[in-house]
């Protein structure tokens, strides 16, 4: 009878451990598949994914989450004033640039671009409920993240030893997507660092950024390492702005430094060939504006006089595609002129104040939690760097998703 009073005293706390556990898998595999998610096409340019064909499971996964995303949020449904007006603008400025098919070109272009569209007005809305009321959640979000990017570490570090440079098309075709991966791990593992105080996990840290910052000279896409420099500092002055953990950030300095010397002991005692990303830096410096560059402030010029042409409710989406006249460009490589564009000044409008909006949210909500606001902040602004730069709205689909892990920081009214 002692030992069955025992099992019924201890079943509860077995119960309720073994369905935390439980949860916390379910949780966690969900989380995984999210992220593989919204990675889906980025990772299967670098490596073969034995999955169903990256469209069919689109829509698979898609309503996937729509269905335990509901299920996960449905019981903490009820958000803050500011989550549902700021969400339900971002929403509405998607829904908006949709809309605008109706007087876009009837190309394939157009109709993908609305359904990428749709697809992120859709995980945006399931980011928010997600992400909105569990800090947790984001951070068990970006750690996914800084798993994924060190399997693509372990595949570039494999390919480096084997063949001394990176060689393959899946990193030198795609340098800037590649990049892009790489980049936002930095910012993440500055949040560790400021969160664990071991010296072993710090030297870790240390060795991690060091190896991305490796590998993105390697490459030769520059946007994301200036992007990567930028959002690194941001939260680096943000956190100091706050005067929290001084000392870590005098030892995180100190590690900073050192390993800056083993990165530039390691540029030179490299091959300088190999080091795209440092030899098109060089060049921009010394000899100006490359092909690139230029290429882009050419796009920019022809955004503006398209714009003129239709400046309210612009030409519609993917219609600078076949609008273009300098070149065979798709996107004007800039996410505020795609939207000039093709949305018109309503569209522009409406992105520029949710991007403002997002920012305030951050400084207003975050200031007595600098290292996980900073966090939010260093990745956000390292998206919003490389929207500026490079890709589409579907390639930039990751910053909207990223604004939302920022309404976590907004208190209940």
């Amino acid at each position: 009878m002692f030992s069955s009073t025992n099992s019924d005293q201890s079943s509860p706390l077995v119960y309720f451990s073994e369905s935390k556990i439980i949860r916390l898998v379910i949780m966690l595999n969900f989380y995984v598949l999210f992220t593989l998610y919204i990675f889906r096409y980025t990772g299967n340019r670098y490596v073969y994914i034995p999955f169903p064909p990256v469209e069919v499971a689109s829509y698979f996964y898609l309503l996937a989450f729509i269905i335990f995303g509901i299920i996960i949020a449905y019981p903490q449904i009820q958000r803050a004033r500011t989550i549902v007006y700021l969400s339900s603008f971002c929403v509405f400025l998607l829904s908006y640039f949709v809309i605008t098919i109706l007087w876009a070109p009837n190309t394939t272009y157009s109709v993908m671009k609305t359904y990428y569209s749709i697809e992120l007005a859709v995980i945006y809305i399931m980011s928010v409920l997600l992400f909105s009321k569990s800090k947790q959640s984001v951070r068990l979000f970006y750690l996914v993240i800084l798993a994924f990017v060190f399997t693509v570490s372990l595949e570039l570090s494999y390919e480096y030893i084997i063949y001394s440079s990176l060689t393959s098309p899946h990193f030198t075709e795609y340098y800037i997507t590649i990049n892009r991966i790489l980049g936002v791990a930095i910012p993440i593992s500055l949040f560790i660092w400021f969160t664990y105080k071991r010296t072993w996990i710090r030297a870790s840290l240390a060795i991690f950024i060091l190896l991305q910052l490796f590998f993105m000279l390697q490459t030769g896409g520059r946007g994301p390492l200036i992007a990567a420099i930028i959002s690194t500092i941001t939260y680096i002055i943000w956190v100091l702005i706050h005067k929290e953990n001084w000392f870590s950030i005098r030892s995180f300095s100190s590690y900073i430094s050192l390993s800056a010397i083993l990165t530039i002991i390691a540029t030179l005692a490299t091959q300088t060939d190999g080091l795209d990303t440092l030899n098109r830096l060089q060049l921009l410096l010394s000899e100006g504006p490359g092909n690139s560059i230029l290429s882009r402030f050419r796009m920019g010029q022809e955004s503006i006089q398209l714009f003129t042409q239709s400046p309210i409710f612009g030409h519609g989406v993917g219609s600078f595609q076949t609008l273009v006249t300098i070149g065979q460009y798709s996107y004007p490589h800039n996410i505020f002129l795609e939207f000039l564009v093709e949305s018109g000044f309503i569209g522009f409008v409406m992105l520029l104040s949710y991007v403002l909006a997002v920012f305030v949210v951050i400084v207003r909500y975050g200031r007595d939690q600098p290292i996980y606001s900073g966090l939010i902040l260093s990745v956000f602004t390292f998206g919003l760097m490389n929207a500026l730069v490079s890709g589409d709205i579907e390639s930039n689909r990751r910053l909207f998703i990223y604004s939302a892990t920022a309404f976590s920081l907004v208190k209940s009214e």
